[in-house]
């Protein structure tokens, strides 16, 4: 009974050791790549924009290197530029709502008009109040957690769209930008515009991005786990003490 007990409960965490939840990272573009920092989407204020929309899609190539077919997306994260003495990012914003789809578009190939940039599998991944900081603790330390979305890089390119609902009043102090990188033929593009406009203007323009992930099981590790619970569910019912 025994024997067959440790055989049903080691293969089941035997699968769960094999995919419990890393997270891992993905660069789009890839930090070499940056030239330029500014407000963006995130620090715009209201005299630059009632309310702001900013479509920018990542090329799957960024993603493809992670090694993982599939990858489950929880957060994105930005960098800000390291000069001394510059006053960090904290401001908490009113109204942003990002959304994430796989898009057919290419970098530097995107539509003027917003809604033929937009994969069929759109999901809103964050709605309300952001707390828009740098905890200057690493590079990349603008921290926006989503509700986790699942990417395939073989369907197509990222497409993150986000919308300023409730631009800032004022930026507070000049230091409050974000890097980004302004390079034909690299793999960030985007179109900005207008949060109730149908269109918007094009621009090689990409925020340096840092994606959160955890890989995606693939079928045949789910197959392996479902045999173990069903082994383990098994050995249980049969070893199970019987009343008599």
């Amino acid at each position: 009974m025994k024997a067959h007990w440790t055989c049903s409960v080691g293969l089941v965490w035997f699968v769960i050791a094999a995919h419990d939840g890393r997270a891992e990272y993905v660069f789009s573009p890839l930090p070499g790549n940056g030239n330029r920092s500014g407000p963006d989407i995130f620090l715009y204020t209201s005299s630059e924009a009632p309310a702001g929309r900013v479509q920018e899609v990542h090329a799957a190539s960024d993603f493809v290197s992670s090694a993982e077919p599939v990858l489950l997306i929880t957060e994105l994260s930005y960098s800000a530029p390291s000069w001394s003495g510059r006053m960090p990012i904290d401001v908490t914003l009113p109204s942003i709502e990002i959304r994430l789809s796989t898009t057919q578009k290419n970098p530097d190939g995107l539509s003027i008009n917003f809604a033929d940039n937009v994969g069929a599998d759109q999901t809103v991944v964050y709605s309300g109040p952001l707390h828009f900081y740098e905890t200057e603790t690493e590079t990349y330390d603008i921290h926006v957690s989503i509700t986790p979305f699942r990417y395939d890089p073989a369907a197509g390119n990222l497409l993150v769209d986000v919308f300023n609902y409730a631009p800032l009043l004022s930026r507070r102090d000049p230091d409050w930008v974000v890097d980004s990188a302004e390079r034909f033929g690299d793999s960030v593009s985007r179109l900005g515009g207008r949060a109730n406009s149908v269109s918007g203007g094009f621009s090689t323009f990409g925020l340096m991005t840092r994606f959160t992930y955890t890989p995606v099981p693939e079928p045949s590790t789910w197959a392996l786990f479902g045999i173990g619970i069903v082994g383990l569910s098994i050995a249980r019912w049969k070893f199970a003490p019987r009343k008599r």
